[in-house]
């Protein structure tokens, strides 16, 4: 750098990244599933409450996702996208949005769903990496519902094995 006196400036180059302020994510423990095992079909729903949150206001609109993808897939295998809701613009000046989805199993066996912010990646976020959930629902078909066996028989051994050493216990008193 030279000034018109002539005097001259070297100086080191700087340089700076900048990175956006701007977070986009869920709010963990406000996603929730209202049951985790029901029948397939279109009688039942699963109904999953759910919280976004902005760091800051943010005056743009928001594209989100519920996604859904057999549970034993292998990696060729994508995730289907059930239903796409747009917040509109201004909907996250307040910072945070709640949405309430269902969702049908289609077929017996674990599904693994997925809520998902931005999933184009549109918005220049900080962390990119918080903008999926996952969560998992099970259905089960009628014909291979079995009995599951209860704590009974076990407590009943317990109490009955109880029993008999008091009464050795109190024969060797006497």
């Amino acid at each position: 750098m030279v000034d018109a006196a002539g005097n001259s400036l070297t100086s080191n180059p700087a340089f700076f990244q900048v990175l956006p302020g701007l977070d986009i994510s869920w709010v963990v423990s406000s996603v929730e599933l209202d049951r985790l095992v029901l029948r397939p079909g279109n009688d039942q729903l699963v109904w999953i409450n759910s919280t976004i949150r902005s760091n800051e206001a943010y005056p743009g609109s928001v594209t989100i996702e519920l996604q859904s993808a057999p549970a034993d897939r292998t990696a060729d295998v994508a995730w289907t996208t059930m239903e796409t809701r747009t917040l509109q613009g201004g909907s996250l000046l307040d910072s945070e949005e709640d949405l309430l989805w269902n969702y049908t199993v289609a077929s017996p066996g674990q599904w693994d769903l997925r809520v998902v912010i931005d999933p184009n990646n549109i918005i220049d976020e900080r962390d990119e990496g918080n903008n999926h959930h996952y969560l998992v629902v099970t259905g089960v078909s009628e014909q291979y519902v079995s009995v599951v066996p209860s704590f009974a028989p076990s407590l009943l051994a317990v109490v009955i094995v109880g029993f008999f050493i008091a009464f050795f216990m109190r024969q060797e008193r006497e």
